[in-house]
This record gives structure tokens, sequence and C-alpha cells, in this order.
């Protein structure tokens, strides 16, 4: 039988080389979910819409009605030309920065499982949202830590509507339910 002297001297030699953050990483700062409606992507994808606020969180994007019609036509183009498979047509969208650049992640529930999550990345600069860029979210990450929240929240959302009879109004209290609750999360 192992001790647990032994044990952590084993841990500790096994995974030392793991889990080491580089000494420069500082976690920004802290940041409030502010759901903001609905964005219509096409006749075949309706989104959630949640963005970031708090203390010193600032956006070189604002998320104005007209950047936000923008962003509703670009993605409407890429569920067109089926570059966005829109799934069972609804889910929700996180718009973030990193202060360089804007990002739109396009978070889906899939048509023939819909207890899985699939998620679309999009990088712009600036406001320039028609030029976005998709980034293999299996090469560089499909959400960050700050994000988690939001997916947390719309899991259970969803399997709250999953649950109920998925009458119309099961599907409207799903789409309304983070608009009705005003700012979500303090990460």
């Amino acid at each position: 039988m192992i001790t647990s002297d032994e044990f952590l001297r084993e841990i500790k030699m096994l995974y030392r080389d793991v889990g080491n953050i580089p000494g420069n990483f500082e976690l920004g700062p802290r940041r409030i979910v502010e759901p903001r409606g609905l964005l219509f992507c096409s006749s075949l994808l309706t989104l959630k819409e949640y963005a970031f606020s708090g203390e010193g969180v600032t956006t070189k994007f604002p998320l104005t009605t007209t950047f936000l019609a923008r962003v509703e036509r670009n993605l409407e183009k890429r569920v067109l030309s089926g570059e966005i498979d829109p799934e069972i047509g609804l889910g929700f969208a996180i718009f973030s920065h990193d202060g360089e650049h804007g990002y739109v992640n396009v978070a889906r529930w899939l048509k023939d499982c819909p207890i899985v999550l699939r998620n679309s990345l999009y990088v712009f600069d600036r406001d320039e949202v028609e030029s976005a860029k998709s980034i293999d979210v299996g090469k560089e990450g499909a959400f960050c830590i700050y994000e988690l929240d939001i997916v947390s929240h719309e899991v259970r959302a969803w399997t709250n509507y999953l649950a109920s009879q998925r009458r119309e109004e099961d599907k409207v209290n799903y789409l309304h339910e983070q608009l009705k609750r005003g700012p979500l999360f303090s990460t």
C-alpha cells in the first residue's frame, strides 16, 4: 500500500511539467455578462445575445443597433452560404474582445443530438465584422474562461427547455429567460 507521503512525492514528480502558467499571465478584470436580446441570423437561426461589461472592460466595437444589424447580416450570409450550419436553429452568441480584436462566438444546439453544443468563432478588427475570419476552435479553443459562465447558464436554460413539453410558449421562455433576469454573472 502506498503512503500519502509517497503518493505526494510521486505526484510532484509526474506533474512538475504540467499546469505551469506563464509568469507574465494576468487574469483580466472582473466581468459582468449582459444579456442583450436576440439576433435573427436568417429565418433558420435565432441566437440569444450576450456581451461583457464591468470595471476595466472597454471595447473598440460598441454594440449599437447599427453594429448588431451588421452582425446579423454577416451571420445570415454565412448561414445561407452554408458556412454556418444553423443546426436546430437556436443557440446563443457571445461578443467579446481582447483589446486588439473583437470576437463573435456563435453556439448552436445540434439538430440530431440536441444535448450537444457546436460553436463557430470569428475574429475581426475594430468594428469590421464584415471581414471577420473564422478561427479553428479545435486549435485555438472553443470558449474562454469568462464565456464558460454563459455556457453553463445556457446549458441549464436549454436543459429546462428539453425537459419541458417543448411547446411554443416553452420555446419563447427559453429565448427570453435571460432578458427577464438582467445581468447574469460576475466573473
